[in-house]
């Protein structure tokens, strides 16, 4: 009887260690969720509305171009960009450009987040500059990469700099660059979204 209630203790003593072990890998401490902060609101206004508030798929060559329209994704009205048959050999950018700009903050982290469906393996850098991208509100940072026909989602954390230009005199508009441009290739995005803080939701 005394071995067999020993036996039981050992039994606990490892089912107990087990589950401390588990936690500890399982959950964060509090030292690694300190400085996240998950975003909320959308500050880019009038997403999912197809082409609305878009720019055209820009090139540095001459004939280098992209075709803009709307297409529905159960039910929401995404955008598709596909290049045309001429090679750029230049600079290439896409713009969004409806922004609540009253409420961005400098030195705030914000993450840029969005759906896409690329028929090529590609990457992005996007952040936040004015209209003619002269002034820069928050630098280019990485999504990462997206793989060829399955939609994905992501995203970026930017942080803004600390002294920003007037909104209504400069403009704002979250920039892609660094993607793929090759011809024939197309884009798809829906769900853009700009919050403040370090998760996107």
């Amino acid at each position: 009887m005394a071995q067999e209630v020993l036996d039981r203790n050992s039994a606990i003593e490892q089912s107990a260690a087990q589950i401390t072990q588990t936690v500890s890998e399982t959950y964060a401490t509090i030292e690694q969720v300190d400085g996240i902060s998950v975003g909320g609101r959308n500050l880019a206004i009038g997403t999912n509305q197809g082409v609305s508030n878009w720019s055209n798929w820009s090139f540095g060559t001459s004939g280098a171009s992209a075709t803009k329209e709307e297409v529905d994704v159960n039910g929401v009205r995404a955008v598709k960009f596909t290049r045309n048959d001429v090679a750029n050999t230049s600079w290439t950018y896409l713009s969004y450009a409806k922004f609540a700009s009253n409420l961005i903050e400098p030195s705030t982290d914000y993450v840029i987040s969005f759906d896409v469906l690329s028929s090529v393996n590609s990457g992005f850098n996007v952040g936040l500059l004015s209209n003619d991208s002269s002034l820069i509100w928050a630098d280019l940072k990485s999504t990462g990469q997206v793989d060829a026909n399955v939609w994905t989602k992501l995203s970026a954390r930017i942080t803004t700099r600390e002294a920003l230009g007037d909104p209504t005199s400069t403009g704002i508009r979250i920039y892609f660059t660094a993607w793929k441009n090759d011809p024939g290739i197309s884009y798809t995005f829906k769900n853009l979204k700009l919050e403040k803080g370090t998760i996107p939701t």
